[in-house]
């Protein structure tokens, strides 16, 4: 798979980095006061929200190849579990991706978690967490699980002639009704994204030779109001997507995702 990231942030902020070049718009000073000095290499994640003041998780590489990982105080404070879980399997092995209320996916990119549930079975690629607990997760095998819950209109007609292997990566944007990224395995990029931010991201897929085509639609205008269920989602994604996607019940957070509703199986 090409080495490429993105995420939506709140406040219409982006990241997108890849090999050649990066390319980013609203994204928290904090985040590049957590960095310092450091030259960095790539990006791997950068999962921000908007719940209680804005919730921050980073992992980077330097430019030698060296991972490193922040946590902001805000997170450490209002996802005390999370924290304690990322810690205990090692921040800079875990992605995290928020969507909105405080809801999230967290995972390892490494053995453990819901790989160590199932030896041999593939792990997570890529995971998120849209509008309305939409979802989306795709294994290191190209398999790829979703439920769009009606927020991503454009995006449901791309995914219905899709197959499994077709998808490298897809984010979500939780904050905004209808946006999304999605890079598929033939070299060609599909995305809803504010107007402000596409020649900044259509010029970042140019460096790295990527075919992009940009949708406009009235769906992308609309905000997102805020959310307001409960935590409630905690049992209901470990048992039901990962139930499907490794064939087995998967006990405790911090054994595959957190979410809050069953992806569809292709």
């Amino acid at each position: 798979m090409r080495d490429i990231y993105f995420a939506f942030g709140p406040n219409r902020a982006f990241i997108f980095d890849g090999p050649q070049s990066y390319k980013c718009s609203g994204i928290p000073d904090a985040v590049w006061d957590a960095i310092g000095d450091d030259k960095i290499g790539q990006i791997r994640c950068l999962a921000m929200n908007d719940h209680a003041g804005g919730e921050i998780f980073l992992v980077y590489e330097d430019a030698n190849g060296q991972r490193w990982s922040w946590i902001n105080s805000t997170m450490k404070t209002e996802s005390e579990m999370l924290c304690s879980e990322l810690l205990d399997e090692g921040e800079t092995k875990c992605r995290v991706a928020f969507g909105q209320n405080g809801h999230y996916v967290a995972w390892s990119t490494f053995d453990g978690w819901q790989n160590a549930i199932r030896p041999g079975r593939s792990r997570i690629e890529v995971a998120c967490v849209g509008v309305d607990d939409a979802c989306f997760v795709l294994q290191t095998d190209g398999k790829f699980w979703y439920d769009l819950r009606g927020n991503y209109d454009a995006l449901d007609e791309i995914m219905s002639d899709l197959r499994h292997g077709d998808i490298e990566f897809l984010a979500l944007n939780p904050f905004r009704v209808g946006e999304f990224f999605l890079l598929l395995a033939d070299n060609t990029a599909v995305f809803q994204v504010p107007l402000a931010y596409r020649p900044k991201l259509e010029a970042a897929l140019a460096d790295h030779g990527i075919s992009c085509r940009a949708l406009t639609t009235q769906q992308v205008e609309h905000e997102v109001p805020r959310a307001t269920r409960g935590k409630r989602f905690v049992k209901a994604l470990v048992g039901a997507v990962a139930k499907q996607a490794f064939g087995g019940v998967i006990s405790g957070v911090a054994s595959a995702l957190v979410g809050a509703v069953a992806c569809v199986v292709m």
